[in-house]
């Protein structure tokens, strides 16, 4: 038998409370494994996406990233603002870049709802799991470095999203997804990012990156798993990128395009402003006034 941690087994129903009973056998793909864990300990169902943005003042203040956001929007919790204001139809509060969702009806306040969740609450905090590890990355020290490891790898299954199954080969909602979605429209598929079907060419580069920052966090190599990570981040971003210019194109030049396109290109704009600004502030004002 083997020992493992659970994030949330209890769709199994082996225990009709605490999900696994402590001790038994799972078949997966054909093979029957013994596991063994102990019940109270190993069910951590503690986080929610909701959970990824309120918390962020508490995890995420000093990173790089995370603080091109709040700068933007004056907000620590940005994203969740952002989602539940798009519930109630109410005028975001933010410092820059704010949106009436009072102006959508259902259609519209679906996609600011939807993909808010997933491209802003959700891309964030796969950062954040990163930058968590490479603050537990001890140098020289192989045996230090599961935790390191570990928060690694979640910023990972965050990033990919369980739909993706093994392979990525699935019909995912998060930002893997989103890539492989995208790719289609730029022809940026492929492992050389010159086909319109398959795998993303910068889903084949983060893979790529994911492991080699794993491996670098394994032997404690902080500096270079820091390069990583920050090249990481800008492969991230290209999606967010292919779906604004996307959505500004369908906004402009096609005359079927209404609100439900008009909220993608507002949601998918929201996304990637606060890295604009960053750069160039006036930038970031025309893509906003073009988008909101």
């Amino acid at each position: 038998p083997f020992l493992f941690n659970t994030l949330n087994l209890s769709f199994v129903a082996q225990s009709p409370m605490l999900g696994f009973v402590a001790e038994g056998e799972l078949l997966i793909d054909s093979v029957t494994y013994g596991y063994y864990y102990s019940v109270e300990a190993g069910n951590k169902n503690a986080r929610d996406i909701q959970g990824f943005s309120t918390s962020a003042k508490e995890k995420m203040t000093g990173y790089v990233d995370y603080e091109k956001f709040f700068d933007y929007y004056g907000r620590h919790d940005y994203a969740d603002h952002w989602v539940l204001s798009a519930f109630s139809g109410v005028l975001t509060e933010f410092d820059n870049g704010n949106a009436n969702f009072g102006l959508y009806g259902a259609a519209g306040q679906k996609e600011v709802i939807k993909k808010g969740t997933a491209y802003m609450n959700v891309w964030m905090y796969v950062l954040r799991e990163f930058e968590d590890a490479l603050d537990d990355c001890k140098r020289g020290c192989i045996e230090c470095n599961d935790d390191p490891v570990h928060a690694w790898d979640e910023g990972v299954a965050f990033y990919t999203g369980s739909l993706e199954g093994n392979d990525g080969s699935g019909d995912g909602k998060l930002i893997y997804g989103l890539a492989d979605k995208r790719c289609k429209n730029y022809k940026t598929c492929g492992s050389k990012g010159e086909e319109a079907t398959g795998t993303a060419k910068v889903n084949y580069d983060l893979m790529q990156l994911f492991a080699i920052g794993q491996q670098n966090l394994i032997l404690g190599n902080c500096d270079e798993a820091r390069v990583d990570k920050e090249r990481i981040a800008e492969l991230m971003a290209v999606p967010l990128v292919q779906g604004t210019i996307r959505y500004a194109y369908k906004n402009d030049r096609i005359p079927t395009s209404g609100e439900k396109e008009a909220a993608e290109g507002a949601v998918f704009a929201a996304s990637v402003l606060p890295i604009v600004h960053a750069c160039n502030a006036n930038d970031a004002q025309t893509i906003y006034d073009n988008m909101k």
